[in-house]
């Protein structure tokens, strides 16, 4: 397996119809993070699709776009993500930043955006979500087979290729691994805090297992994800090894 593969590479993408924000944003981020690659969109559907397609690890959205205002675009997303959002808007009314934040954005950062204050939030929205850019290194990667998850940089890696996770998606792994053979409940798995605040976070936990037993497949019996019907759920891993 080539180390490369889990470096620390971010994909931020980016919903803005003004070309110079994109700019800017792309500048501090290769400056911040080198590794990092940023994908942009400027109108709202289409943006909503590249979330979809790429799975970035980040989305910065503005409110006035050319078909569908911002609002809406993370309605859309948060019906099939639950990547963290950043909105940047030049509405400063408190209506503005209580609707975005409702709807499920992370942050709220009024244009043009300070470079070391945003690059602040951006850092803080990642941490939030299961300590993304955290310094944990306490535990060693765990080796099933062709899995294996590097806790340290929150990567999963199968059969030496890097699969994207949401911050959740990993979060939902991380528990069920840490409790390999045991059933963890889905109230368990609900991230205090954060999911909470949501109605339908144990629907949300439901999609998240879904989507990670899909992406797990390629391990075929190596590791599974199993079903305690109404319970919660248990990890089973074989061939399992400590590197």
């Amino acid at each position: 397996m080539s180390t490369t593969i889990l470096q620390e590479t971010i994909k931020f993408a980016v919903i803005d119809s003004d070309p110079t924000v994109a700019n800017a944003l792309s500048i501090g981020f290769g400056l911040r993070w080198p590794e990092s690659q940023l994908l942009t969109e400027n109108a709202g559907i289409p943006g909503v699709d590249l979330v979809r397609s790429a799975m970035p690890q980040l989305v910065v959205i503005d409110v006035d776009l050319p078909d569908i205002d911002g609002y809406e675009v993370i309605r859309r997303i948060r019906s099939f993500s639950d990547v963290p959002i950043i909105i940047l808007s030049d509405h400063r009314d408190e209506m503005s930043v209580v609707k975005a934040l409702e709807l499920g954005a992370d942050d709220y950062v009024l244009k043009p955006p300070s470079s070391l204050d945003f690059l602040a939030r951006v850092r803080a929205v990642l941490r939030r979500y299961s300590g993304y850019l955290t310094d944990q290194q306490d535990l060693p990667p765990y080796v099933a087979g062709s899995l294996v998850i590097d806790f340290a940089r929150r990567q999963v890696v199968i059969g030496g290729e890097y699969i994207h996770v949401t911050p959740l998606e990993f979060h939902i792994l991380d528990q069920l691994v840490r409790n390999e053979g045991r059933i963890v409940a889905i109230d368990a798995l609900i991230r205090p805090g954060k999911d909470r605040n949501r109605d339908t976070s144990s629907d949300t936990i439901r999609k998240s297992v879904c989507h990670l037993r899909q992406k797990l497949d390629e391990c075929g019996d190596d590791c599974q994800i199993i079903n305690e019907r109404g319970i919660g759920y248990r990890f089973a891993g074989k061939q399992h090894a400590v590197v």
